[in-house]
């Protein structure tokens, strides 16, 4: 599968099997955000790639909310129907990041609403990428 690539993101399927991998380059408008997440929309039901590999290192965490509230509320929902399995939803950031989210009060709220057993998706965040691939593939 050839990769799409823009200043703002870049999207690949594999190498690993069944994993679709999104980098965000830089902080996001919400235009930007939307047509990353449709092309990854496109090519993970076309490969049926329930398995999502997200590297947000280079964008600022946590995103603004109205980008959380519609990957959340609109986006993510609009792709249960095309699966058998949920979504897994590796999130990878830098260990500052990771520290901030896990030492943030309101972030870990939210950390801990995202990452609940009643989600219809099974979402993980992660500092470190050979974890974040092991996870995925679990």
């Amino acid at each position: 599968m050839m990769p799409t690539a823009t200043e703002f993101f870049d999207l690949r399927y594999g190498p690993e099997p069944d994993v679709l991998r999104l980098r965000w380059q830089r902080a996001l408008t919400m235009g930007e955000l939307k047509h990353g997440y449709a092309q990854a929309h496109g090519l993970a039901v076309r490969l049926l790639a329930a398995r999502w590999f997200i590297d947000s290192r280079s964008r600022p965490l946590p995103p603004p909310p109205e980008q959380s509230a519609w990957l959340h509320q609109e986006f993510l929902p609009s792709l249960y129907p095309y699966f058998a399995e949920p979504m897994r939803l590796a999130c990878l950031m830098t260990p500052d990041q990771f520290y901030a989210l896990r030492n943030d009060a309101a972030r870990t709220a939210q950390v801990q609403h995202l990452t609940a057993p009643d989600q219809p998706f099974w979402m993980a965040f992660f500092d470190d990428e050979t974890r974040a691939l092991r996870w995925l593939q679990a």
